[in-house]
């Protein structure tokens, strides 16, 4: 059982996935952990989103936005949300039953933790996990299924916006152990990621996920790594562009330059110790789509 009564806030992100969404907030009013307020961003649905949630949810907060913002919504629903913990969810992931209050528990007794990361399955139930399994230090988190303390964001900022998709999580996740926080996770704590039938592009999704690993490695990389990282990704990008017949990496590639400027204003190098823990696996970036 959960320590205390502490407000917990679960922000979901929305675009077009009516039905993902009323499945994972049916899931959370089965969450027996209260208080929790529940935030909906909504990046311009143009599926009757709006009116399903009004209907069927009166209870839960509505943010509609004007325009797909991409992650940058998640933030408009981290500003608003009151709870002393944030729950970030995707609108096909819901956490187990027991899950909420789990993560309030590690997160009192773990006061240097400033993240827990959930358990992220593809499928509910397996074998029942007792509340006091062993927990883990890690160094990144899955963004369908993760804790804060709200003074993470304060101290470590926000998900930075201009990546629109992908590697928001790890870049967060470094400068919250860079501003000092320890990210834990327990199989106790799980939450399930649903195979939504609403499938996104999949060449969209490998333009960001390119794109946005050399901003990673540009504001995070110590400057040798960074030059070094830079030109095997260049090389992995033409060789693999040749291989598939494709030309989204090296698109990615030249808007990632083109936008280089603003990236590295914001550039944080990690010490040694951290960037020993996260290096991009920079192979797995280029995943086959087709």
């Amino acid at each position: 059982m959960a320590i205390g009564n502490k407000l917990v806030s679960a922000v979901i992100l929305t675009w077009n996935r009516k039905d993902d969404l009323k499945e994972t907030l049916e899931r959370l009013r089965e969450q027996p952990y209260s208080p929790i307020e529940i935030i909906v961003v909504d990046n311009a649905s143009t599926d009757g989103t709006d009116g399903m949630v009004r209907s069927s949810f009166p209870e839960v907060v509505y943010l509609p936005q004007k325009e797909n913002r991409g992650i940058a919504g998640y933030n408009a629903g981290f500003m608003a949300a009151r709870g002393d913990y944030i729950v970030a969810l995707d609108s096909d992931s819901h956490p187990e039953p027991e899950a909420m209050g789990r993560m309030v528990t590690l997160f009192e007794k773990n006061p240097t933790a400033g993240i827990v990361a959930f358990d992220v399955h593809a499928s509910p139930g397996g074998k029942p996990i007792p509340e006091g399994a062993p927990v883990a230090e890690v160094a990144g988190y899955h963004g369908a299924g993760v804790g804060f303390r709200a003074e993470v964001f304060q101290k470590a900022g926000y998900w930075y916006e201009p990546f629109f998709l992908y590697f928001n999580e790890m870049d967060h996740a470094l400068r919250a152990l860079m501003a000092g926080y320890r990210i834990i996770t327990s199989p106790a704590v799980r939450a399930v990621h649903r195979s939504s039938p609403v499938a996104r592009p999949s060449e969209r999704g490998a333009y960001f996920y390119a794109r946005n690993a050399l901003w990673v490695i540009w504001r995070h990389y110590p400057a040798r790594e960074m030059f070094s990282a830079t030109a095997q990704f260049v090389w992995l990008a033409v060789s693999e562009s040749l291989y598939q017949r494709t030309g989204v990496y090296l698109r990615a590639v030249r808007d990632a330059f083109a936008a280089a400027p603003g990236v590295v204003r914001g550039r944080n190098p990690l010490p040694p110790n951290i960037f020993e823990k996260v290096r991009i696996p920079l192979h797995l970036v280029f995943t086959r789509f087709e």
